[in-house]
Order: structure tokens, then sequence, then C-alpha cells
């Protein structure tokens, strides 16, 4: 599953007594406009929300809701899908609400991850989510309930645009979408990610995701992060599309020199019946002239397992990642034609097994990895392996040898 950018939070419960009553609407002086207080964004037979006020501080802009849980057992609540002036920007907030009592909940956000998206936190003109949960005694789940609050009017509403900054590569620019690559960085833990702005500009709930990607020139046939992340009509989605160590190590280079695959745009609840948006991008990380020395993989030829005249598989070895071994086989494609293979391995007299179906371009280079747990020691012990590809089938075995002790 892509990955989405996630605001940093804080977030606040605290049951209170259930007021007999309301104060009526009062508005805040705010510059030349009036902040509308105790507005009710939803009223339904399991919830009330209500929005009582907002609160600026050094760090955080929150917005007070007193929700009241109108069903016969306690709920846990959790958010999803808010936009700030059509920005995404979720809370990250979850907590119980009590049968029949009305709760405080804070959502907030930090001021640095909303000026990072370009939300001004002195004036948001617009807080649009959806409040979802289940019912504690497991009794069924709460029916998604959207809420929208507009501090100073719907009249005043402002829907932020984004304007391409300097260093940002523009992947996709039509009437009815918008990608654009940003930085890209290293993790502590070694993964990479690459930061992208997403703009949904139809008038339908759409996915943006990643799909047949590949790092420095080798496509990842197995264990793919990516990104996937929802944006709604005419919002916008900061994302992360990032990879484990494992995932661009294993190409053999010491950075990501390039990266590439389709973007997917689709709506997932009507996708089967129709034709899913592909659009094909790259991006050069460390600029388009270190691409240039990306080249075809040097093997050895104790690492080769077949060799004919469709495909090339060689065993790498393993590499040790957190708690798991990943066995890594490369393949390359080497007919002038898009190739379809199936790879299954079985692991010697164990039950475990799996069947991965490769897709590579003509020249095409890919990884597959299998992830098996450090305590199992396989080290020295054979699997059966199997390719088909075409009319052919090739069975043989590989030796699985674990990764040398430091």
């Amino acid at each position: 599953l892509l990955v989405a950018a996630a605001a940093a939070a804080a977030f606040l419960l605290r049951p209170q007594e259930k007021p007999e009553k309301l104060p009526q609407d009062t508005a805040e002086a705010t510059g030349q406009l009036q902040a509308v207080t105790n507005m009710v964004l939803a009223d339904n037979d399991q919830v009330k929300v209500t929005a009582l006020d907002t609160v600026l501080d050094d760090r955080y802009y929150t917005l007070s809701l007193a929700v009241e849980n109108k069903g016969a057992g306690d709920l846990y609540l959790t958010t999803q899908n808010f936009y700030l002036d059509g920005v995404a920007c979720e809370p990250d907030w979850r907590g119980n609400l009590t049968a029949g009592e009305t709760s405080l909940v804070e959502l907030s956000w930090n001021r640095e991850t909303m000026a990072s998206y370009g939300i001004n936190p002195e004036k948001v003109t617009m807080v649009e989510g959806e409040l979802t949960g289940r019912y504690l005694d497991n009794s069924g789940e709460m029916d998604v309930c959207a809420i929208a609050y507009y501090p100073y009017g719907q009249e005043n509403v402002q829907i932020l645009t984004y304007t391409p900054g300097e260093g940002d590569v523009v992947l996709l620019d039509t009437e009815d979408f918008f990608v654009a690559a940003r930085d890209s960085r290293y993790t502590e833990e070694g993964a990479w990610i690459q930061e992208l702005v997403c703009v949904n500009r139809t008038d339908e709930n759409l996915v943006f995701s990643t799909d047949a990607e590949s790092l420095n020139g080798h496509r990842l046939l197995s264990g793919l992060d990516g990104m996937s992340q929802w944006v709604y009509a005419g919002r916008t989605a900061y994302c992360q599309a990032a990879y484990n160590a494992v995932q661009w190590k294993t190409t053999g280079y010491e950075k990501v020199i390039s990266y590439s695959g389709k973007l997917d745009i689709h709506n997932w609840q009507t996708y089967r019946d129709k034709e899913r948006t592909m659009f094909a991008f790259t991006v050069y990380p460390e600029g388009e002239e270190a691409a240039k020395a990306l080249a075809p993989r040097q093997l050895n030829a104790e690492q080769i397992l077949v060799d004919n005249a469709y495909v090339r598989v060689a065993y790498l070895g393993s590499m040790e990642s957190n708690d798991s071994n990943v066995d890594m086989f490369y393949f390359r494609n080497l007919t002038e034609e898009n190739l379809e293979a199936d790879f299954f391995l079985t692991y010697e007299n164990e039950e475990e097994s799996f069947t991965v179906p490769c897709y590579l371009d003509p020249g095409q280079e890919g990884m597959l990895l299998s992830y098996r747990m450090t305590d199992v020691d396989r080290d020295g012990r054979p699997a059966k392996l199997q390719l088909r590809v075409k009319d052919l089938v090739e069975e043989l075995t590989v030796t699985i040898m674990n990764p040398p002790e430091e």
C-alpha cells in the first residue's frame, strides 16, 4: 500500500457532564471576519457533533468538538479523510465515547506541518472530515459521519491550489489530475522516501497509487510499499512513496538514482467496471547525469539459476532486515517483448511457499524478495524453484544461504 503524508498531531478526550443545553451561537472577532462557534455539524441516530471553537497556540491549531454518543453502547471513535482548506491533513485522533454521554474531543494539527502544506494556521476557512468507529460490545460499526466546519461562513471558504516549487518535477498535469515529485530522503532506518503531491481536479473521490515501480532500473516484483492515497474531489494531498532499505539496496547501488513506474488513478468503488487511468513516470533523485551510470547487473556464474532464450534468473543470497532474512532473486527479460512468468518457490520439508507473477518489459531487470524469520535457520538447505514462462517450465533447486555473520 503508497504511504500517505501524515500530519503530526495531538489529541485530548475528556468526558464531561452532558450539558442540558448548548449555548446559543456566538462569534469571536478574528480580523475582519467573525469566527462562528457552537455550530452543529451532524445530528443522527448515533452521534451529535457540535463545533465549539478553535484555538491557535505556539504549536497547534485545535478544533474542539462536543460529541454525544446517542447509542446504547460505548463507542470507539476514529477520524479519517480530513482536509483543511482542501488539503489532506489528518489529526490522527481516536478515543472511546461512553454511551449516553457527551465528550469533549479536541482535534489538533501541528502548525509546522500545516505551513509545509501551504495552510495558514491563523486563518483556516474550512475543516472537512469523517468520524467513524465501532461499538465496544461488538454489536456493529457506526455509520461514517461526514462533518464540515466553516469558521467564517461557507461564503468565505478558500480552497488552496498547489503551485510547483523550485526543484519540483511535474509528473502529470491534465484537466483532471496533477502530480508532482518533491524532495526525496532517507530515514534513519535506511528507507527511501519520495515526497509527492496529488491534486484531484475531478468531481469523483479517487485513489492515487503507484504501480509497476522500478528502482535503479530494477522492477520490484514483491514486498512493495509504494504509495496509495485517497484524494477527494477537488482536493489536494501531500503523499509519500516509501521503500524500505532492502527494496532499494538489492538493486546493487549505494543510492536511489532512478525511480520509475506508473501512476494508477481510480475510483475503488467502480474501477472493476471502468478502465483504470495509468500514467508512466520517471524521477532522477540524483539528476539525469547520474542515471547514465545505470547498467545491467554483472552476475557470477554460480549465481545463475536459469539462462534461456526468455529469461535469466539468479539467486543473489540473503540480506538481513529487522527480524527477517530476505532471499534475493534476480530476473532479466532477454526477449524483445513484454514477458509474463510465474515464479513458484517452496522451502524443503516446510509448508511455506509462494507464487509471484512477474511482468517485465523488454530487457528489463527485476528483483523478487522472499522474507523469512531470522529464527528459522535454513542456512545451507535447498529450496525448490519452479519457473513457468511461455510454454517452458524450468524446475531446479537453490541452496539458501543466510547473511554472513559480521
